[in-house]
């Protein structure tokens, strides 16, 4: 989840309303949710209900994307790992929603939802992969094909590696 939900514009206009929602807990801040609601806490509950659709919608990028705190290592590591937690459930969802839509023959859906799980993993072979077979399967074999040769390249350049079989160009 890349932003909160909520314009920072939003918060500062509301400032005197929010600051009555954010309390010290011992060493944490913590927001009131009553108060300041965060695309966060829906996006956690819809991955733990398996609400895969809603995990979708609100998966927008990488977590505080752009966002530094200057001389934080601590704050640093800790925006690292929730990325990464992110990250593993938004592609456990998409994965969820390719798969769905491949066994109800969706080709828009199923183009659509293996092409987020490529772009949250372009070295990932089965999403490639994936996503390369739901291109054909849509009749998009042009894109199919560009998408092979652009993971083949991506392999090569980033793993100094020969890709699968399935991705020869040429």
């Amino acid at each position: 989840v890349a932003y909160l939900g909520t314009d920072i514009t939003e918060i500062k206009a509301a400032a005197a309303f929010a600051l009555a929602g954010l309390f010290p807990d011992a060493a944490e801040l913590r927001l009131d949710p009553t108060v300041i609601a965060a695309d966060i806490v829906a996006f956690r509950e819809a991955a733990a209900t398996a609400d895969h659709d809603t995990v979708a919608r609100l998966y927008q990028g990488e977590f505080l994307d752009g966002f530094v705190l200057a001389e934080a290592p601590e704050f640093e590591r800790w925006q690292d790992e929730e990325r990464r937690r992110l990250h593993r459930m938004a592609k456990r969802s998409f994965e969820a929603l390719a798969a769905r839509a491949d066994g109800q023959n969706d080709a828009r859906a199923s183009v659509d939802a293996w092409r987020r799980v490529a772009e949250l993993d372009p070295l990932d072979a089965m999403a490639g992969m994936g996503y390369m077979e739901a291109l054909a399967a849509a009749g998009d074999r042009g894109e199919a094909v560009a998408h092979a040769d652009r993971y083949a390249a991506l392999v090569r350049t980033e793993l100094d590696a020969e890709p699968e079989a399935g991705f020869a160009s040429g």
